[in-house]
């Protein structure tokens, strides 16, 4: 009798086993097939329209326009509305639809705005940041005082005079500038952003490189005397085209009446008026001879003129181990 029941039992459990696989095959197969239903025919999004079709459909379906505000920009007036209707590309390049020329912040294509029912999409367009389109500096100090400096040194190789035959060095900027003119800048750190201690310094050290901006400078009394000579005014008009331009316009008068005056649109060093290279050796040279010996200094810019041949940067880290100064 138990060998009955328990037959039985084996027999009802694989019926039900056999029932569950059926089922869950039966499962697997209705979610396929729902899956892959309609694939063998195009999808809407695969329809590709061209400029004028696109144009004619968002005239057939009366899509809006899209409305921006500027809120600020060096380029456009503040406060304006701009209204797309139509896929417009922004940037500085001459065919962009928006143009952004005085915006150096934007690229030649920067982006693309579309209008579309659910509002404004904005697509950037690649825009890359390139390190040739950096700048370098000569001046240890803030790089918005650097046209006024640029000019000055002009003006002082042209004068040739002593720090006590200049009767004033009168400074016209753009607005960022022109508010850089503490004559007293309490410690070395607030010296970096005084245009007066920098035109004096560069007047009566000969430069204004780092090692003429050091501590001392700062109570050096005939850079401290000069300091107060020194004015420093906005130009309404170089603020009107900054940033795209840095304007400066610097007169040096002296005692006996002789005077110059030397302007610039912009100080050298960007990528549209590059640093000849030995200025910038010469700028690397002082720098790291406040680090390493002379010889260290000649072996870690031969060094650096073969960095595309090294194996790892330990080329570079060894010489300054071998030649640093104690």
């Amino acid at each position: 009798m138990l060998t009955v029941v328990a037959l039985e039992t084996d027999e009802t459990l694989l019926i039900l086993k056999i029932a569950f696989l059926v089922l869950l095959y039966g499962f697997i197969v209705l979610v396929v097939r729902s899956a892959t239903k309609g694939m063998d025919q195009a999808p809407q999004e695969s329809i590709v329209l061209g400029a004028a079709e696109a144009a004619a459909l968002r005239a057939e379906h009366g899509l809006p326009s899209a409305r921006l505000l500027v809120v600020t920009s060096p380029e456009l007036q503040e406060g304006a509305t701009i209204e797309v209707s139509a896929p417009t590309v922004v940037g500085r390049d001459a065919h962009s639809g928006i143009r952004l020329d005085r915006d150096e912040f934007a690229s030649g294509q920067h982006a693309r705005i579309e209008p579309r029912p659910n509002g404004a999409w904005v697509d950037d367009l690649g825009s890359t940041w390139h390190i040739t389109r950096n700048y370098f500096r000569l001046y240890a100090c803030c790089n918005p005082i650097h046209p006024a400096l640029e000019c000055l040194q002009q003006a002082l190789a042209e004068l040739r005079p002593r720090p006590d035959e200049i009767a004033h060095i009168d400074i016209a900027t753009y607005r960022f500038a022109a508010v850089m003119r503490n004559a007293d800048p309490p410690n070395f750190f607030a010296s970096k952003y005084s245009l007066p201690h920098a035109a004096a310094t560069m007047a009566v050290r000969g430069n204004a490189g780092h090692a003429a901006l050091d501590d001392a400078a700062v109570r050096d009394p005939a850079i401290m005397a000069l300091r107060h000579r020194v004015t420093v005014t906005e130009d309404p008009a170089m603020s009107e085209v900054a940033p795209r331009l840095r304007p400066a316009r610097v007169t040096v008068v002296l005692h006996d009446g002789r005077n110059v005056t030397h302007a610039c649109d912009s100080h050298r060093g960007d990528f549209n008026q590059p640093f000849a290279e030995p200025e910038l050796r010469d700028k690397f040279r002082e720098l790291a001879g406040a680090v390493l010996t002379p010889e260290g200094v000649m072996l870690v810019e031969q060094a650096i003129d073969q960095c595309e041949s090294w194996e790892n940067v330990d080329v570079l880290t060894t010489l300054c181990r071998r030649h640093g100064r104690a």
